[in-house]
């Protein structure tokens, strides 16, 4: 066999070639999925070739991001260019809820919670929360619709005897906040709070009235007789219910609790008109070289007191000095020892 000649530098030249060819047209792995896309229609090959594009469509219930690009491509290096996110869930509609608000676990978009809130005297008709779902027309939407605030009612206003309210006759209608202000017939007297509002139960869903109705009485006080006192104004018979009158005492009395008076519901003075003797003293002397001490002597009823003029002393240390009768007997002896030795 005869070999042909050849040149070395040709061979290398041509192994450097085949070596880039063999680099430049390498293909591409299998990409990986971007987040929430398919690659559409086409089954995913094992390989790409070199300068292969491939185009993504988001899964249901996802939409492009604004300014992105669901495209990839094999590079000559043999790797995919970057894969971004360009999927992202689509937003069902924000609700709108008068009278009160709706709050979100997130920005109200596929698989999002909506609690539904009424402001502070209203409450919530249906259910008090949503989920954003996904229906079979690739469209979102909320699971549940027709929320509303509605203003909390409250019943009738009691009617009462002889009187009336100022309330909405007509419509009857009555919610929270509402004002029911009674007033008596002639010669009847209103006993109680004039107003009643319409406010929320602990419960927050229901309405109730704030207190009871008032009543309306025949209320008429008699002309106060007062023991060792007096009115100073206010000279009549009778008088009406809250009508209020002042009494004074006479000299060396006193009022026992409070000098004004007030006629009340059950037509009697309160409190009860009272006069009491202020309390007296007397002063009762002690013999002479004793300390100077006055005693009271009480009046009945009336507790005793002691009242000290001048210096005190405990009793250890005061002395009380000779008696007067122990005095005279000792002269008395004296004398007769006197004469008994004169005789």
């Amino acid at each position: 066999m005869r070999l042909l000649p050849c040149s070395c530098e040709g061979l290398l030249t041509w192994a450097l070639v085949l070596l880039v060819l063999s680099e430049s047209h390498g293909d591409c792995p299998a990409p990986q999925m971007p987040p929430f896309a398919t690659l559409g229609d086409s089954a995913l090959n094992e390989s790409y070739p070199v300068g292969t594009t491939l185009r993504f469509r988001c899964i249901p219930g996802y939409i492009y991001i604004t300014g992105s690009k669901p495209t990839i491509q094999c590079l000559n290096d043999s790797t995919w260019s970057e894969t971004p996110t360009f999927c992202e869930r689509k937003q069902c509609k924000i609700p709108a809820l008068e009278n009160g608000k709706v709050e979100s676990s997130g920005d109200f978009r596929l698989g999002d919670e909506a609690k539904f809130i009424c402001d502070g005297g209203y409450r919530l008709i249906g259910p008090d929360t949503a989920l954003c779902v996904l229906y079979d027309d690739n469209t979102v939407n909320w699971d549940k619709e027709g929320q509303y605030c509605e203003r909390i009612p409250c019943e009738r206003p009691p009617t009462i005897s002889n009187g009336t309210h100022n309330g909405d006759t007509y419509g009857d209608h009555y919610t929270v906040g509402s004002v029911v202000t009674y007033t008596c017939n002639k010669d009847f007297s209103l006993i109680g709070d004039p107003a009643i509002e319409c406010v929320v139960t602990e419960d927050g869903r229901n309405g109730k009235w704030n207190r009871p109705a008032p009543e309306c009485r025949v209320v008429q006080c008699s002309r106060p007789e007062i023991e060792n006192g007096k009115l100073t104004s206010g000279f009549q018979a009778s008088y009406p219910y809250g009508h209020k009158l002042q009494y004074v005492c006479n000299p060396g009395y006193t009022v026992m609790e409070s000098e004004f008076i007030e006629c009340v519901a059950n037509s009697s003075w309160h409190p009860d008109p009272k006069c009491v003797k202020e309390p007296s003293t007397t002063t009762v002397p002690l013999p002479p070289g004793r300390n100077e001490t006055s005693r009271t002597t009480p009046s009945p009823g009336i507790p005793v007191s002691t009242v000290h003029s001048g210096p005190t002393q405990s009793p250890a240390t005061v002395d009380p000095g000779p008696d007067s009768a122990t005095v005279a007997v000792g002269k008395l002896s004296l004398i007769v020892a006197l004469l008994i030795l004169i005789m």
